[in-house]
């Protein structure tokens, strides 16, 4: 009896151990806010990956699919983030059907070397395609009050876009008149479920880097550079609680 009660508490010893094993070596699955991911460790403790591997993404990502990182991002150079920069994108050039095909998106990334750290689809799922310890390639030439953010403002920002499409006027260098007049009313514009995610991931990013909540510091693409109309006349500042 004794014998059959010892190799009955074994078993659930070894059951235990099995769980916690598994739950250990597939940690680094696992992201929470503001921390890197627990990357598995050579033996000497080491990160297995390179430390330009690792990443600080939002923890409320439905996706984490990165972009080529050799050819669309680059390194910080230790500036600090203090801008969130937010823009619209769609593949309604390409696919007037089907503007939000998020692979036809991706893939323009990619093929013109460009990037964003997160992608809101029309849904509202955050999509992180670039870890925030690397620069976006993404805002291009600029000013923006001090001298340091002068055509280096991917140094110093978090880029967010928005799968969204403009109004007329926003798309005009995109878009024919007539070519925008064939659009349903429907891919127009932003969703609410669009700003209420950027509203929660716009208040983790300005918590976890200390950036002050309002528009000096969460700005449009068109803010850095008036060329560019983005987000444009379509997003709705005050729902994210901005002005």
């Amino acid at each position: 009896m004794i014998g059959t009660v010892a190799l009955f508490i074994v078993a659930i010893a070894l059951t235990v151990a099995l769980m916690l094993y598994t739950k250990e070596s597939t940690s680094y699955e696992t992201v929470e806010p503001g921390i890197s991911l627990d990357y598995p460790k050579s033996s000497d403790n080491s990160p297995v990956v390179s430390d330009r591997e690792k990443n600080i993404i939002y923890e409320g990502c439905d996706m984490v699919n990165y972009l080529d990182l050799d050819s669309c991002a680059s390194e910080r150079k230790n500036a600090s983030v203090e801008i969130v920069m937010i823009h619209f994108s769609s593949a309604v050039k390409e696919d007037k059907n089907n503007p939000y095909d998020i692979d036809l998106i991706r893939g323009m990334f990619e093929s013109q070397k460009t990037s964003t750290h997160y992608f809101i689809d029309r849904e509202g799922k955050v999509h992180c395609w670039l870890p925030e310890e690397l620069a976006a390639i993404n805002a291009g030439a600029g000013t923006f009050g001090v001298s340091k953010y002068l055509n280096n403002m991917n140094e110093y920002a978090i880029s967010i876009e928005l799968a969204a499409i403009g109004s007329c006027n926003d798309m005009s260098g995109i878009l024919t008149k007539e070519d925008y007049n064939l659009l349903s009313a429907g891919v127009v514009g932003y969703t609410k479920a669009q700003h209420e995610s950027l509203k929660l991931l716009l208040e983790d990013i300005c918590g976890r880097y200390k950036i002050p909540y309002d528009r000096q510091h969460i700005i449009g693409h068109s803010d850095y550079n008036e060329k560019k109309k983005e987000p444009g006349e379509l997003f709705d500042w005050s729902a994210v609680g901005l002005r």
